[in-house]
């Protein structure tokens, strides 16, 4: 396991267990290529046991993968409601990492992500590897990020927001 001090941040290997990243509340929703925003699922056993998740949590997910040698974030864009929580899930073998785009963020959203440990993943190395973030007492905005690895780079974006997704469109 490797901590940073803070509360939350988690990143599973698998189906094997968490490995401990500090995290805070992130708070996401969801856009797609044009698509209605994908649904909001209850957290999964894993994540109920690791962060003490209940019924009326919702995650929101970002699926990673690479396709013609560059890596895919699926959706790009998630646009997410305050409370929730956001995971960004591997779905290959590639190995990549997720930072957030720090000096693209205002100082108190940067801060935010820096002082809890949430500005960027420990490397995703297996299928099913996630990092997941909530952004509970973080300001509204726009939180770039960017997923490097041995495919070739994309960037994305969590938009956190008071109201419910709404019809969003691809940034791609």
């Amino acid at each position: 396991m490797r901590g940073r001090g803070g509360e939350g941040l988690k990143r599973t290997r698998g189906s094997s267990g968490l490995t401990a990243v500090s995290l805070l509340s992130v708070v996401l929703a969801s856009c797609g290529r044009g698509e209605a925003p994908p649904p909001q699922n209850p957290p999964d056993a894993l994540l109920r046991d690791s962060l003490q998740l209940g019924d009326d949590d919702r995650v929101f997910r970002i699926s990673l993968s690479s396709e013609n040698g560059d890596n895919r974030a699926d959706p790009t864009t998630i646009q997410v409601p305050m409370g929730a929580w956001v995971e960004f899930v591997s779905v290959d073998g590639w190995p990549r990492t997720v930072a957030f785009v720090l000096d693209s963020l205002s100082s108190p959203a940067a801060e935010l992500l820096r002082s809890s440990g949430q500005d960027a993943s420990p490397p995703l190395l297996d299928a099913g590897d996630r990092f997941v973030v909530t952004f509970t007492g973080a300001p509204a905005g726009r939180y770039p990020f960017r997923i490097e690895g041995s495919a070739g780079p994309v960037e994305g974006a969590v938009v956190i927001g008071e109201s419910e997704p709404e019809d969003f469109s691809a940034t791609h």
